[in-house]
């Protein structure tokens, strides 16, 4: 009796998984692309076996990109391609009453993802031509994907001024960070701020200007003085990471520089913040 009821219930969790929608399967695929990339690509297979992917659909498109990212991710590069650029191709022939977004030609993260892939390579100029096809189609979202557009214009740019600064034009990457610092601080959100701040810190620090570097670290631990000065901060909060993270930055260069104690005494300072 007990093999029959064992016999029943993995029926019935075969049976349950198998009639997952594909729409289940990519929010699980979502959940773990981070922190369980294997399981994320578990998911992935799943839906790609169901009846349904068969069938034009947001979904589809949806399996694809989350699949091509999750390679991506886990360094499987070449093989993220087919997935990204299967979802390109649904997502050009869908019905634009079909898509979560209406305005954009083309999927910006898809771009970005491509773009990244062709900067990992060093190919550059190819990577260019993605992120700015990406910011195009980010700046065509609707205002109700702001947060959505919001980052992912920070991610381009960021991404932009990376190869700016590796290609020698250290200028040029400035202008990417300070348009990225104006509209962060538009929404004045500490954490965001004190990131650019970092940006700046790297990229002075790599040309070797203490002088400036050193007045963006000051300005990251004005934010962050300010910040942690208010009743409900909280200890573990994103904003001390990510000073602590700029402060790491500062310790780095001075360790290659050979100021091992200032380096130390920087080290330190940046454990304290996230010794929990």
């Amino acid at each position: 009796m007990i093999g029959y009821i064992v016999f029943v219930v993995f029926i019935f969790g075969i049976q349950s998984l198998c009639s997952q929608s594909i729409s289940s399967l990519n929010d699980s695929i979502r959940k773990y692309t981070i922190q369980d990339p294997k399981k994320a690509l578990d998911f992935g297979y799943q839906a790609i076996s169901t009846s349904d992917f068969n069938k034009l659909s947001w979904d589809v498109y949806d399996t694809n990109y989350l699949i091509g990212e999750t390679l991506y991710y886990i360094n499987f590069e070449k093989e993220s391609f087919d997935y990204l650029f299967q979802a390109l191709r649904v997502f050009e022939s869908l019905p634009i009453d079909q898509r979560m977004y209406k305005n954009i030609s083309k999927p910006p993260w898809i771009l970005l993802t491509l773009g990244n892939s062709y900067f990992n390579y060093g190919e550059y100029e190819r990577a260019r031509n993605y992120y700015f096809e990406a910011i195009e189609n980010f700046e065509l979202y609707e205002e109700k994907y702001f947060e959505d557009k919001f980052f992912g214009l920070n991610t381009v740019e960021g991404n932009l001024a990376m190869i700016s600064y590796t290609t020698g034009d250290y200028e040029k990457s400035r202008q990417y960070y300070e348009r990225i610092l104006s509209r962060r601080q538009s929404i004045d959100k500490p954490s965001d701020i004190i990131r650019s701040y970092s940006q700046f810190i790297n990229l002075y620090l790599l040309q070797d200007k203490v002088d400036d570097a050193q007045r963006y670290l000051e300005l990251s631990e004005k934010v962050f003085n300010t910040e942690s000065a208010k009743p409900s901060f909280s200890s573990d909060s994103e904003t001390q990471l990510i000073f602590s993270q700029a402060i790491l930055t500062y310790a780095e260069y001075l360790k290659e520089k050979q100021s091992f104690l200032a380096s130390l005494e920087l080290f330190l300072q940046a454990r304290m913040l996230v010794k929990s």
